[in-house]
């Protein structure tokens, strides 16, 4: 997963995401999340993504 994000988003749009995540999401902060994610990847790396989040989602919470 590292590599996938490292290899797709600029360390200026990964300190963003992380400045958002400080302090707690905003629908508006998961909106902009996922229009970055929508940018930069693929449809087969959105699905590796979401396969991730599927698969781990239950630690979030």
């Amino acid at each position: 997963m590292m590599n996938l994000v490292l290899g797709n988003i600029p360390m200026s749009d990964i300190n963003y995401l992380m400045g958002l995540a400080s302090d707690g999401l905003s629908q508006g902060d998961i909106r902009a999340a996922k229009q970055i994610a929508i940018e930069k990847f693929d449809d087969a790396e959105l699905e590796t993504v979401r396969g991730y989040y599927y698969q781990y989602k239950h630690l979030l919470y």
